[in-house]
């Protein structure tokens, strides 16, 4: 064996373990960040983190503070059934709105609006419509207001108001989810088929960086979706500003720490995983450049 190969084969070698010296200990790195945490020297990271359980705590484990006495029970089930109102009325209101509705779309032919008879036409059985929309409006504005005033017989801050937020806060939450998952499959079948990347570790690099991309769209999404349904809420239950504004914050803040927590687990799992897998790697590597060293791969040639 002459100097040039023993040259190549130990300038291999060095190669991998120098892949190998620029895998971060990340492990090792969180661990130590973890045992050396102090409240007191760092007092703006404990109040997030404060925050952050106490918003997981309102969503998750908190109770209500307000409880329903059965004499509240009562008199919202008193309104609930004042909110159903006569179902005939109802039902004759629905049906002429419905007649009214199919009588005006037999007068639009083609063009009615610039067809001389019809066009008049048209705007008489139009007027008898929005007759008929008034009332069945009216009513819904009836039932609304009785239904309002049943729920704040109950409370904002009772086992009804925290409940039926929570739920439109889970369903605004599932709905992230599913953008994530169809967009982050979207991506993986345009990924294969279009062959951009052969290899295997390439390829699971890139789904995963679409995964966290899409969830994170998503996430951000479901609360800003979250947000704007939740005054609607409120005003069904009619509250004080105050407690409607303190209930809005503590809403917002629950909301906020789930999808932080959410995000943070894909993440810490998703880096672990790439961590795990680069680990692998460089093993391989160190491995191959240790048989190189000590001649498994060498290749001789002639001078």
């Amino acid at each position: 064996m002459t100097d040039r190969h023993r040259l190549d084969q130990n300038s291999r070698y060095a190669y991998s373990e120098a892949r190998v010296a620029t895998v971060p200990d990340i492990p090792g790195s969180l661990w130590r960040a973890f045992a050396g945490y102090s409240p007191r020297r760092n007092p703006k990271v404990t109040g997030l983190l404060l925050l952050w359980l106490f918003g997981l705590f309102a969503v998750f484990l908190s109770p209500a503070p307000v409880k329903i006495t059965p004499e509240k029970l009562a008199r919202y089930d008193q309104l609930v059934l004042q909110a159903q109102g006569d179902p005939k009325v109802r039902a004759v209101a629905e049906q002429r709105l419905w007649e009214a509705t199919m009588y005006t779309e037999d007068a639009k032919v083609w063009f009615w609006r610039f067809r001389s008879p019809h066009n008049g036409i048209v705007k008489v059985r139009l007027a008898k419509q929005s007759e008929a929309q008034a009332a069945v409006t009216k009513l819904n504005r009836q039932r609304a207001a009785t239904m309002s005033e049943a729920k704040s017989q109950l409370g904002l801050w009772s086992d009804a108001g925290i409940e039926e937020s929570r739920q439109s806060f889970w369903k605004s939450f599932e709905a992230g989810k599913v953008f994530g998952r169809r967009q982050t499959l979207w991506d993986a079948v345009i990924t294969v088929i279009g062959g951009q990347e052969r290899n295997a570790m390439g390829l699971l690099l890139k789904v995963v960086f679409s995964a966290l991309v899409n969830f994170t769209i998503g996430m951000i999404s479901s609360i800003f979706v979250f947000t704007f349904k939740l005054p609607w809420i409120l005003a069904d239950y009619n509250p004080g500003w105050i407690s409607g504004l303190t209930f809005f914050m503590v809403a917002l803040l629950g909301a906020v720490s789930v999808i932080t927590g959410f995000l943070a687990a894909m993440y810490g799992t998703s880096a672990a995983g790439v961590y795990a897998a680069v680990t692998l790697v460089n093993s391989n590597s160190r491995l191959q450049g240790s048989q190189n060293r000590h001649g498994g791969n060498i290749r001789y040639h002639r001078d």
